[in-house]
């Protein structure tokens, strides 16, 4: 179902099955934390017998289209935020910004995110680790498919041992700031060609 927030205007889609049909429910906006009511009538049996959108939307809740890429931007350091913001528009990601680790767990909920972007400054510097412990404790189906990638003011970029140390998968240091759109880009490709492998290997002992 898709759902815009009534309180900031956040488009949301959300997996069906989070639903019931036979009455209302609630949860809150992972952006603001209001309360977003929806009625068990707006959720109606699809064509398989699952919970589909209803018919007829209410009036202020407009339906999101769904066809851009989402990225989670968990950053404390509002420069280097800016400058991120710029680059996922050079590469075509439609960033949704967590101001705390809390908001960034719930969004989880949501919206599977194939970019999340994070620093040290994050959620007073207690959001990275809370965040990326999160991550590292998801089905491994659904981690595989998330790129986590650090901008830390103390490694250099593409340096796999701190990668591997903050449990993310590609790390952009202070040296790449100035090519960040480049940047994101090779760590989704690297991110991406590495699963090939790993899933070709899988299926070569009979584990996939």
């Amino acid at each position: 179902m898709n759902i815009t927030c009534p309180h900031c205007q956040t488009k949301l889609s959300i997996p069906d099955h989070k639903f019931p049909k036979d009455r209302d429910s609630s949860f809150s906006c992972p952006k603001c934390a209001g309360k977003i009511k929806v009625s068990g009538g707006q959720v109606v049996p699809g064509p398989n017998g699952t919970a589909g959108p209803a018919l007829n939307q209410p009036s202020g809740a407009p339906v999101s289209s769904g066809t851009g890429r989402k990225a989670m931007v968990c950053m404390g350091d509002d420069k280097a935020r800016q400058a991120v913001l710029e680059a996922l528009k050079q590469t075509g990601f439609f960033p949704d910004v967590m101001e705390n680790a809390a908001l960034a767990r719930q969004a989880f909920d949501f919206h599977i995110y194939p970019l999340v972007l994070m620093d040290e400054a994050f959620d007073r510097g207690d959001g990275l680790t809370a965040l990326t412990v999160y991550m590292n404790g998801l089905d491994m189906s659904l981690r595989r498919r998330i790129c986590a990638v650090l901008l830390s003011g103390r490694a250099s970029t593409a340096d796999h041992m701190a990668a591997m140390h903050h449990s993310v998968n590609f790390i952009i240091g202070q040296d790449g700031l100035d090519r960040l759109s480049e940047l994101i880009s090779t760590a989704r490709t690297d991110h991406e060609k590495f699963y090939i492998v790993f899933n070709e290997s899988m299926k070569a002992v009979g584990k996939a």
